[in-house]
């Protein structure tokens, strides 16, 4: 076995940005009130989706260097 295809990293950053997404914006909803800050829902939904984008990077690329990394120490380990 040689990890994760690509596909499934891809697939699996989506989804757990996607509910990050939504964890986001309800979390603001929530938050932000309680701070003072009155933000239009589009605004609060535009910054998460900025948030979203930096975080699904984040994600797919970690994901694909661990891969990586698994796929030498299993060489090394042959």
């Amino acid at each position: 076995m040689y990890g994760q295809p690509k596909k499934y990293s891809i697939l699996e950053s989506i989804i757990n940005t996607s509910m990050g997404y939504l964890l986001g914006v309800l979390t603001q909803i929530i938050i932000f009130p309680l701070y003072g800050l009155t933000v239009s829902l589009n605004n609060m939904m535009s910054i998460t989706a900025i948030f979203t984008m930096v975080s699904f990077l984040r994600s797919y690329i970690l994901r694909r260097l661990f891969n990586k990394l698994h796929i030498i120490l299993q060489k090394r380990n042959k």
